[in-house]
């Protein structure tokens, strides 16, 4: 009997040694996971959206600068609306490019407004260009009497109306304000597809293919004839770390890698991949390709997903801060850039200081696209002060300058 309980307690005693083990496994596992996962979100984006969205409000940008149509009434109207697309999206290098060229307009016009004027910290700086990189899949400036050919020469009016004209098989896309939206229109048009392919099969239609601008025209279009109020502004900034957890969980991952972790079927959506301009480019390209999708899907078992809520909005934010940064700038250009844009008549042919600026050397290899955002933001005004008074005119940058500049302050050459 003695020798029986002996038996029994090394028994326990060596399953919770090894239950001890597996739980301490678990959560190595479990930690290394997070902090993979963290490095590559790190990689995607840099700064907080959400944050930097605080910092648009706080620091009163809002002011002059609209977001959609909503705020800039100060300012005489003549800020621009930070969700107006550009013909590409602003990386972050030209974000920053864009704030530099453009702060002798604003310093000047906060003066004529006597308006105070924002203290912004690194890390505001930051979040707020996060911010702006995300709010530009908001507005989508397209051409709306084209979109009205669009829907009428890919076959949308043989199922949906718009105010009461067209066919009644879909809903009439007047009367919902939430289409309006890029976003939510890229949901829409996934989540619909599986009905439209049944219909075009049963009509014996070829499946309508978007190409260029004219998925944008068509939502400009609709955007026209919807009566109602503007709605969606609440799902920005969008959440680019829970869309790659979408982008795995809907199995989108199972056909597509992002930088060569994926599967193979369909293109690399990494930074290498050309990812259409706008959102509802983007949506249009999902369309294109639904039955060849879906068809694969079908084929390995995986169930089409639905998309709902903000859901497309957090997977379409992941797929774009892919390509948030930039390659790495050239030495020899940026050489050239400090040279060609005055920067050694103030700060030294080596960096060393010169008429007014501060030696720059000490900070070689801290310097990022932030670092200039930030030191511009803080220092401009007295910088273009200086200028002003020594008939220097204010940079301009250009392409790949900015870049191209912080390869050579972080560089040897400087």
């Amino acid at each position: 009997m003695e020798s029986w309980r002996k038996k029994e307690f090394l028994f326990w005693a060596a399953a919770a040694v090894v239950a001890l083990l597996l739980f301490v496994l678990v959560l190595k596992y479990g930690r290394e996971l997070r902090n993979r996962n963290d490095r590559a979100l790190s990689t995607f984006m840099a700064g907080d959206p959400h944050e930097g969205g605080r910092v648009f409000s706080d620091k009163g940008c809002g002011r002059c600068h609209a977001i959609a149509g909503v705020g800039g009434s100060q300012g005489g109207g003549k800020a621009r609306d930070l969700a107006e697309m550009p013909n590409e999206n602003l990386s972050l290098n030209e974000l920053a490019t864009a704030m530099w060229n453009h702060a002798p307009d604003m310093w000047k016009r906060m003066g004529d407004e006597k308006l105070e004027y924002p203290r912004l910290s690194e890390t505001e700086v930051t979040n707020l260009f996060a911010f702006l990189y995300t709010i530009r899949y908001v507005n989508e400036n397209g051409n709306p009497d084209h979109g009205a050919e669009v829907f009428s020469s890919k076959g949308c009016i043989q199922c949906h109306a718009i105010q009461g004209q067209g066919a009644r098989v879909g809903p009439d896309l007047a009367n919902n304000p939430s289409l309006q939206l890029p976003f939510i229109w890229a949901q829409e048009m996934w989540n619909h597809a599986p009905r439209m392919e049944e219909l075009i099969r049963q009509k014996h239609l070829p499946w309508p293919k978007f190409e260029d601008n004219e998925m944008v025209d068509l939502l400009s279009y609709v955007q026209n004839m919807n009566a109602g109020v503007r709605q969606g502004f609440e799902v920005f900034p969008a959440d680019s770390a829970h869309g790659q957890e979408i982008f795995r969980e809907k199995g989108c991952i199972v056909c597509h890698a992002v930088d060569g972790e994926g599967g193979k079927i369909g293109p690399d959506l990494g930074q290498n991949q050309k990812v259409p301009h706008k959102v509802t480019q983007l949506g249009g390209w999902m369309w294109n390709h639904s039955p060849e999708m879906w068809q694969i899907m079908k084929s390995k078992g995986i169930e089409r997903p639905r998309f709902e809520g903000r859901e497309m909005p957090d997977l379409i934010a992941y797929l774009y801060t892919i390509h948030y940064f930039d390659d790495p700038g050239n030495v020899q250009s940026g050489d050239e850039v400090y040279k060609k844009k005055g920067c050694a008549m103030c700060h030294g042919e080596n960096g060393q200081g010169g008429k007014g600026g501060p030696a720059i050397q000490q900070l070689k290899g801290k310097f990022s696209v932030v670092r200039m955002a930030y030191t511009m933001w803080q220092h401009g005004p007295q910088m273009y002060a200086r200028a002003q008074q020594q008939n220097i005119p204010w940079p301009k940058f250009q392409g790949n300058d900015m870049a191209n500049l912080i390869a050579f302050l972080n560089s040897s050459k400087l």
